[in-house]
């Protein structure tokens, strides 16, 4: 959760490349799990 919510585009933790922000109802719909799984499998690969 952040605060406020939703967090801004331009809040410190958006301009980090290893933090991922969903709405806090982001984990609610299973296509949002799916593109979270594939965006961190992503991330995972291209670790530098």
């Amino acid at each position: 959760m952040t605060y406020p919510e939703p967090y801004p585009e331009d809040g410190v933790l958006s301009q980090l490349d290893q933090v991922f922000i969903t709405p806090h109802i982001g984990g609610r719909r299973e296509d949002i799990w799916n593109l979270l799984i594939e965006r961190t499998i992503n991330e995972l690969e291209n670790w530098k």
